[in-house]
């Protein structure tokens, strides 16, 4: 379910985090240019948070993307804004997140940063699986390669189990896959979402994966995994 900020602490937290996340994925070679984006779902819950987020001088404006975001109504999305860097998040997260609120229907950005270009697909696999408070995309080397040598879902799947145990404990059903699709096309948020609705990891071949978990941690975590899995995965064939 989505994370629940409800202490004094709460927004230095949530800076906090974006900061390590984007450390994480800046150190790790995961991210590169302006590659990479992730987000966190706060409940109704914590909706007072708000009032630390939205700047005097700035106006609230619409979203719109053409999706049915009721399921999130009271909700509060931050993500990365589109062209950041992951050593710009990492030294200056509060610079590099925009802040939306879901209000009766209608997505508002709180703080008039520019979300990313994934955000459709962010807001589509939040509503596809509640059970979901973060979603971490990126672009490891390893796991994008191995996507592609390994010709199918089954293939590449098996592949992954027989490289680690620890893979098959916490990936019970496997990994999702998707064949290519346009980077932040409608179609890309709509695949995306299906899939969260069986697996917590998403495969967006030739162009990297998507991670959802209860929080930014566990999601990285996954990828982190699974990339580690596709590296052994390929040493095995060479």
């Amino acid at each position: 379910m989505p994370i629940m900020y409800n202490n004094n602490m709460e927004r230095k937290k949530i800076i906090d985090d974006f900061s390590k996340i984007a450390t994480l994925l800046y150190e790790k070679n995961y991210s590169e240019g302006f590659g990479g984006n992730f987000s966190i779902c706060i409940s109704k819950d914590a909706k007072h948070i708000l009032k630390d987020y939205c700047l005097k001088d700035i106006n609230p404006t619409e979203i719109n993307l053409d999706i049915d975001v009721d399921p999130l109504n009271n909700d509060i999305i931050i993500i990365t804004t589109t062209g950041s860097r992951m050593y710009e998040v990492k030294d200056s997260a509060e610079d590099y997140i925009s802040v939306l609120f879901i209000d009766n229907g209608t997505i508002f950005n709180m703080n008039g940063k520019v979300p990313s270009s994934e955000l459709k697909a962010h807001i589509a696999s939040y509503i596809a699986n509640a059970e979901i408070g973060a979603l971490v995309h990126t672009h490891p080397p390893y796991l994008t390669a191995a996507s592609n040598i390994f010709d199918s879902k089954k293939n590449f799947n098996k592949a992954l189990i027989d490289s680690h145990a620890e893979f098959n404990l916490v990936f019970k059903d496997g990994i999702g896959i998707l064949e290519t699709i346009t980077p932040g096309s409608d179609k890309l948020a709509e695949k995306t979402a299906e899939k969260f609705k069986t697996y917590p990891l998403v495969i967006w071949k030739n162009h990297g994966v998507i991670s959802g978990a209860n929080d930014l941690f566990t999601a990285f975590d996954y990828i982190d995994i699974v990339e580690k899995c596709s590296k052994i995965a390929l040493m095995k064939i060479v």
